[in-house]
């Protein structure tokens, strides 16, 4: 019987790591605004854009994906209101975001109750953002 030679062993097993695909690294998106975590991985972005929220979906590698929810209710309290504030994100037209209509008064300090909800009204889930600019 013939036994292999410590040195072609290693050489063999060279060969396969040369033959081995490698794995693609997939590049990491930014999220604009600030960043919130989702339990599935995913990730949402909130910010301010042309004085109204603008919520922005992500997936894991952080890159736009169409939004999974029919609309969001944002509820939040500003310093130089008395009162809180309410508007309700609907789909914009870049189709990765939901939009709200309300305007939000300077200064952006405060902390926004967001709530997602589905199809046929079923709520997906529900964060609380302090959202500073």
């Amino acid at each position: 019987m013939a036994t292999l030679a410590p040195e072609s062993a290693t050489a063999a097993e060279k060969s396969d790591a040369r033959q081995m695909p490698k794995e693609k690294v997939v590049p990491e998106g930014k999220i604009e605004g600030v960043a919130i975590s989702r339990a599935d991985g995913t990730w949402l972005g909130l910010s301010i854009r042309n004085q109204c929220f603008r919520l922005a979906f992500y997936d894991a590698h952080k890159m736009p994906v169409v939004p999974d929810c029919v609309r969001a209710v944002a509820r939040w309290h500003s310093k130089t209101k008395r009162f809180p504030d309410m508007t309700v994100l609907l789909p914009g037209s870049d189709g990765v975001s939901l939009v709200g209509n309300r305007y939000v008064q300077p200064p952006y300090a405060f902390r926004v109750f967001l709530t997602l909800i589905g199809p046929g009204d079923a709520v997906l889930g529900s964060y609380t953002v302090d959202y500073h600019d």
